[in-house]
């Protein structure tokens, strides 16, 4: 969404931009077959939108034209998140990081498991390789602190002002101290 249109894409693989008063289309383009996990990201006049191909389209708002070339990402797992002009894409490969004005992709966070994140506060926490949780501040991005788990996580972390919670596919419950990363509770 922006000042004046909402983008959707929908299962033909096609991205729509919607008139926020009219609700009228005022455009609609072609990306893929079909897109991948659903959140189309919008940044600096530009609609950001992964097809099933794992291909990274990047349209211009106006017309919904290709304004450069395709980035190859990978196949989503997750619907991507956009802070601070930057895009975070959970792939089969892990969390990729692009600086979207740019279109450079700054690399994978981690590899392995599947991705699990939560972004709160400039920080995102993701699940990392050999089962563990890694805390990242996205303006620096760096690695603030890494701490293992007994399993790979079953969901996607919960986090309030303090401290993040995170459940193992092994039933286990870990309460992580944001600043320090240390555990304080294993059920």
């Amino acid at each position: 969404v922006d000042e004046t249109q909402v983008y959707i894409a929908d299962e033909s693989g096609s991205v729509r931009a919607l008139n926020i008063e009219t609700g009228d289309e005022v455009w609609k383009m072609k990306v893929g077959d079909r897109i991948s996990v659903g959140r189309v990201l919008v940044f600096d006049r530009k609609v950001y939108v992964n097809n099933h191909e794992g291909e990274l389209k990047i349209l211009n708002v106006d017309n919904g034209m290709s304004v450069a070339s395709d980035i190859r990402v990978g196949k989503l797992l997750e619907p991507p998140i956009q802070n601070q002009g930057y895009g975070y894409y959970p792939t089969v490969k892990g969390l990729l990081i692009i600086h979207l004005s740019a279109r450079i992709v700054l690399g994978n966070v981690h590899h392995g498991a599947i991705p699990k994140y939560r972004l709160k506060n400039n920080k995102i926490y993701i699940s990392g390789e050999g089962n563990m949780i890694i805390q990242m501040d996205v303006n620096k991005r760096e690695i603030e602190w890494s701490e293992p788990l007994s399993e790979n996580l079953s969901a996607n972390p919960a986090i309030d002002d303090s401290f993040i919670y995170a459940l193992t596919k092994d039933g286990a419950l870990f309460k992580l101290n944001k600043v320090l990363g240390e555990e304080t509770v294993n059920r």
